[in-house]
């Protein structure tokens, strides 16, 4: 292997060049009209234009993707996650091409790609599988299984094509979405129908295979989700008995050795509360959060995965043991409600006391037609307390501009109390997404350093004078009184008195204890970190999306309409499907907030919209 070309994108592709340069191997970019000044492109040897920017034309298009390895030179094809690196037509076009293809043969990918057959084998190896069913009639399996089900597209993964359906009266609509989500993301629209389990927990196992032996490199905690995508990733797994991990790892490996696996897989479980398992799927390909893995276990799995292909053999593979803990976190580029968010980054900054995997740098433009995902933010720490702290301090000391982004989401999650208790499931995400507020001693430790005060107070909003005092009331009518003298200031609110020190770094005493504090100013508030958890502070709530009482309907996102579901003059009522909108290869459905009468339809199927682009219009009432 000379000149390794990556089927892929964004940051993964930058990643598998990074070892690939250390190797010594040359590197070859592909890239879409949208990614013409991509970070990934600027990142290789040689780049080669695949065409246009929607995916189906570009890193969905095994023609093209042959031809652009046989116009570079490229010898293999490493095919990232995501797009291709499932697909089994993919997977045969290389080898027929005469390239290295470094990932597990097309009939393994076949195998464990569909996943019902995938299901019918585990269990003829002996791993425990989730109750469910492959069925001609997608209805009736969900009937024959008993609701809570879910649907699962059968040639994917990344909580694309997936839909939880609690009644019968939902199934119609919930497979239509998944279905077409499934179809746009791995041009497939085949589905499964598994029975929904409530409050599990997402474990996986990370295996390397040479084709005649397998090895499971430990285990990650993927619980904390959002519309079944991970949103943070840990390993290893916290209060997992010893026994329970051996028990996964040993079926994990059974699950490889099934299908003489070859090159880097992910074989991913359900856990119960009494720590039960059951087979979910196995991911023939790299999975997006192998660096806490790597982190852990101090491999390089990229390296093995171009080793594995060269005829490497795993005895070549010293024996592992677990350091400390990693944790890592999905920036993305979304608002704090989900909504995918598009333009120029126009700074792009992570403090490098972190490992950060990005797709961009500060200049780049975020597009609707991929994935939302920016960078991977990654700790390694002695232990999973200093990780999870370490983490939420990168984050709020990251600057990203210019687009939104979860940042903030992502250190609501961190700081929860059930976090620290790993008391996960994965519905985490619906209990625990949202910032703490503030305590009102904190607000006003935070204000003064933020607000600049005019007359005899300083820059930093004290005095340097000796027995000031300054008085003032918060939005909620509570009253605070500051005393300064000299570096010491006083601050009581009601019968609570705390003591401020800013020199050193901000810190007050309460209670008799210390408590280190940081604030950040911001447009629409105040962010804090008080003894490494996140509050956030907001001057007033954020803007509601579903336009209220409002005549107009705008789009939520940037994005394609697929789908118009009403015409003018139709009566609707409020929770009714008005239309659905594609952006970063997710449907979202835009829903009716109020019943009343259309009055018009601004846009039609196939039409590119713009984020708060009026799209329909209600009657007068």
């Amino acid at each position: 292997m000379k000149r390794l070309m990556v089927a892929n994108r964004g940051e993964i592709a930058c990643r598998v060049f990074q070892t690939a340069a250390k190797m010594g191997i040359e590197t070859v970019a592909v890239y879409s009209d949208a990614d013409q000044q991509a970070k990934h492109v600027r990142s290789a040897d040689i780049a080669v234009h695949i065409g246009a920017s929607e995916a189906n034309a570009s890193y969905l298009n095994i023609e093209a993707l042959i031809q652009a390895a046989q116009q570079s030179g490229a010898d293999a094809i490493h095919p990232g996650y995501g797009f291709l690196s499932e697909s089994a037509a993919f997977a045969n076009a290389v080898q027929n091409a005469g390239l290295l293809w470094l990932g597990p043969d097309a009939d393994t990918i076949t195998q464990m790609g569909d996943k019902g057959a995938a299901k019918a084998l585990m269990t003829s190896a002996g791993v425990p599988v989730v109750p469910g069913a492959d069925h001609a009639d997608p209805k009736a399996a969900a009937e024959a299984i008993g609701y809570p089900v879910l649907i699962k597209a059968v040639a994917g993964g990344g909580g694309r094509g997936m839909r939880k359906v609690d009644t019968p009266e939902e199934f119609d609509a919930a497979l239509q979405r998944a279905q077409s989500e499934a179809q746009s993301a791995f041009g497939n629209a085949d589905v499964l129908v598994e029975k929904w389990i409530e409050s599990p927990r997402h474990i996986e196992a990370q295996i390397l295979g040479d084709g005649s032996s397998v090895r499971c490199i430990g285990l990650r905690e993927c619980s904390i989700q959002r519309r079944h995508q991970k949103v943070i990733e840990e390993c290893p797994p916290a209060f997992l008995s010893r026994k329970a991990q051996a028990a996964i790892e040993a079926a994990a490996v059974l699950a490889g050795q099934s299908v003489n696996y070859r090159g880097a897989g992910t074989v991913e479980f359900v856990v119960g509360a009494d720590e039960s398992f059951y087979f979910l799927e196995m991911n023939t390909r790299l999975q997006v959060e192998h660096p806490v893995t790597e982190a852990v276990y101090g491999i390089d799995l990229v390296e093995w995965q171009i080793r594995i292909a060269r005829g490497h053999a795993l005895d070549q593979l010293p024996a592992l043991t677990a350091q400390g803990h990693a944790i890592e976190a999905r920036l993305c580029a979304e608002d704090e409600q989900g909504i995918p968010s598009v333009g120029v980054i126009t700074e792009f900054t992570i403090p490098n006391t972190a490992r950060v995997d990005s797709a961009v740098a500060s200049g780049d433009q975020v597009s609707r037609y991929y994935d939302s995902m920016i960078a991977k933010v990654i700790v390694h720490r002695p232990s999973r307390a200093e990780a999870v702290e370490a983490l939420t301090k990168v984050l709020f000391d990251a600057s990203i501009t210019g687009i939104d982004t979860n940042r903030r989401t992502l250190m609501s999650l961190l700081s929860a109390p059930a976090l620290q208790a790993a008391a996960i499931d994965t519905r985490y995400f619906e209990h625990h997404s949202q910032a703490h507020p503030m305590p009102p001693m904190l607000i006003a430790a935070a204000k003064w350093p933020l607000a600049p005060q005019s007359g005899a107070w300083g820059a930093d909003g004290f005095s340097n004078g000796v027995g000031l005092q300054h008085c003032w009331q918060d939005d909620q009518d509570n009253l605070y009184l500051l005393k300064a003298n000299g570096n010491q200031r006083t601050l009581s609110f009601a019968e609570q008195s705390i003591d401020i020190v800013l020199q050193g770094g901000a810190r007050f005493t309460a209670d008799g204890q210390v408590h280190h504090y940081q604030a950040l100013g911001c447009d629409d508030g105040i962010e804090a970190l008080l003894d490494g958890r996140f509050y956030l502070h907001r001057y007033a709530p954020p803007a509601s999306l579903d336009g209220g009482d409002s005549h107009q309907v705008l789009a939520p996102i940037t994005g394609r309409v697929i789908q118009v579901a009403v015409e003018c003059g139709q009566q609707v009522e409020s929770g009714d499907l008005l239309c659905v909108m594609e952006a970063m290869k997710m449907e979202h459905s835009v829903l009716a907030a109020k019943s009343g009468t259309i009055a018009s339809v601004n846009v039609s199927e196939g039409n590119t919209v713009n984020q708060s682009q009026l799209i329909i219009e209600w009657a007068d009432d």
